[in-house]
């Protein structure tokens, strides 16, 4: 589940009465129904609309060509069978093939990359908003209500949603801070599309560089992104000192929680896997501790 940076889980609102699951068992039509309840039915029939209704009063979904009927299936598998099939409108799509006009864009692999299981929850819930195009910034309130579209970390104009993790001038120079660690991670240049979605990821059990690569840049890209409105009276470069800062102790921070639950675990060998490749991040002392190296 994803959590908010306040720590709270993205849910649904409560239901003070029992979910039906049959149409027959829709309290439709009501009489006298407060808004609450009028608000959760029509989010039910347009749900049950993209659902099909078998003979039996069963709901199912075709997954792989097989029908399966919804209650033996788990949350997370109804989440990939809905983003894989577009079942809903999603106007963030047209938005970022409008940037990347040459590019094809696997958005599988794009979520994939967001819900992955190395990555802090707070930092699934920025990436989650940040791929979303579904936060406040300068440019949004200047459409909203005609303010400036000053960016406040680097002073200069908004072009569009996207440049408080593309296209700023501030963000730019935490990147090339982070450049020589990537850089040994995977020697490749920071392009325009890891900025946006990260590196594209089909395997990963081989693409292990790759994933420790992108862990370490939705890091940054989230603490950047979370500073974004802190209007601080200081010089950049001393700002810049700053946030480059925050990001190695939220890193280490991570890196720490996640060593101590896999060596309580006796999944130490799955954490060097992943996370202490080459010793870049890291590495283990002979008693055990781990020393981080950022």
């Amino acid at each position: 589940m994803l959590k908010d940076d306040d720590g709270r889980v993205y849910k649904p609102p409560g239901i003070r009465r029992r979910m039906p699951k049959h149409f027959k068992d829709l309290p439709y039509p009501i009489i006298n129904r407060t808004r609450e309840d009028a608000t959760l039915i029509r989010s039910l029939n347009r749900s049950f609309a993209r659902i099909q209704y078998a003979e039996n009063c069963q709901f199912y979904i075709i997954l792989k060509g097989v029908k399966v009927e919804i209650e033996v299936l788990t949350s997370k598998e109804i989440y990939w069978f809905l983003v894989e099939n577009s079942m809903i409108p999603l106007p963030y799509k047209q938005k970022w093939e409008l940037i990347f006009t040459n590019s094809v864009i696997d958005w599988n692999l794009v979520w994939k990359n967001v819900h992955d299981n190395i990555l802090p929850y707070k930092v699934q819930s920025s990436l989650w908003e940040m791929i979303n195009l579904n936060f406040i910034c300068s440019y949004r309130l200047q459409r909203m209500y005609g303010s400036s579209t000053e960016c406040i970390q680097c002073r200069k104009q908004e072009e569009g949603q996207t440049h408080v993790f593309i296209e700023c001038d501030f963000s730019n120079i935490i990147y090339s801070l982070f450049c020589p660690l990537l850089k040994k991670i995977l020697n490749i240049d920071i392009s325009k599309e890891e900025k946006a979605f990260g590196l594209q990821i089909t395997d990963f059990n081989q693409q292990k560089r790759e994933r420790l690569r992108n862990y370490i840049f939705c890091c940054i890209k989230h603490v950047i992104f979370r500073h974004r409105a802190k209007n601080v009276d200081i010089s950049f470069s001393d700002k810049s000192v700053i946030i480059f800062q925050k990001i190695k102790t939220f890193i280490s921070i991570d890196l720490q929680g996640k060593f101590f639950f896999a060596k309580n675990n006796n999944r130490v060998q799955r954490f060097k896997n992943i996370f202490l490749i080459d010793n870049i991040l890291g590495e283990l002392n002979l008693d055990q501790s781990l020393q981080i190296n950022i």
